[in-house]
């Protein structure tokens, strides 16, 4: 679609002005697309099929996007003034916004994986060779897909084979083995790292909900106690907001998965 911008500058992170060019946000929004596989991972039906069909392929609708983006950004009366142009860090917020508005959700989070990438990168807490783009190591995660193939658990169809034919019991086990294998090895680098002189603080145990969090916190806890070294747990589950008080999603259901979901300050206190 055609729209109307009248934004001419944009400002940087070290407030230099720049011209605004609205191909950087086609550019971005299509990057995280394509990091999911592209946009037909995000089709909802009576939500976002209307952009599919204005669209008709991911460049397209990436750029269908931008003009939602620019027009968001042209809202603002204040980005209309030549001495206030809209930031890098607004634009960013914005193109976040209209990817939430319009159901892009996995796209979403993939640009909310590169934004923050870039940020740590730029602050030096880690290196571009560390940044893996949309959350995916290959160093970690292609071992587990090669052993998900070699025991035939790689696709629905592949597990469901393996349920009818009465071997998920064995499949169970063998998971478990490697699960509880990845906890000794994850205990004995810590136990490592305090006996080199590494004063470890803080350990991190992160994922999506229902990916055994609790349950791998508490088995590497009792793993260090058995080696001398004691932890305070700290459980997320314990700072999620009354429901009464929980942020919701676009279409109203519960959003466990947004920082806003957590008593942030509360939990900085406890840190």
């Amino acid at each position: 679609m055609a729209v109307v911008n009248k934004i001419g500058k944009v400002m940087k992170r070290n407030h230099a002005l720049v011209s605004f060019d609205q191909g950087r946000i086609t550019q971005a929004i299509r990057r995280a697309a394509d990091s999911i596989g592209g946009f037909e991972q995000d089709y909802l039906e009576g939500i976002n099929d209307r952009i599919f069909t204005a669209g008709t392929n991911d460049e397209g609708i990436a750029e269908f996007l931008a003009d939602l983006v620019v027009v968001v950004l042209n809202g603002d009366p204040h980005h209309l003034v030549a001495n206030f142009p809209p930031s890098v860090e607004e634009i960013q917020d914005v193109v976040l916004h209209v990817l939430h508005s319009t159901g892009f959700m996995r796209a979403a989070d993939a640009y909310t994986a590169f934004r923050w990438g870039h940020h740590w990168v730029r602050q030096g807490a880690i290196t571009p060779e560390k940044f893996v783009r949309n959350g995916y190591p290959p160093s970690q995660m292609d071992p587990l897909l090669e052993w998900n193939r070699a025991h035939g658990c790689d696709t629905v169809d592949g597990l469901n084979e393996i349920v009818r034919s009465g071997k998920i019991k064995r499949l169970i086990e063998d998971s478990l083995m490697v699960y509880e294998d990845s906890l000794d090895k994850a205990a004995s680098r810590v136990v490592g790292r305090i006996k080199a002189g590494d004063e470890i603080k803080m350990i991190w145990v992160s994922g999506p909900s229902s990916s055994g969090k609790t349950t791998t916190t508490v088995k590497l806890t009792d793993r260090l106690r058995r080696e001398g070294l004691r932890f305070l747990m700290l459980n997320l589950d314990d700072y999620f907001w009354p429901l009464i008080e929980h942020p919701s999603d676009w279409i109203n259901d519960r959003n466990y998965e947004t920082p806003e979901a957590l008593d942030i300050q509360l939990l900085n206190e406890h840190l």
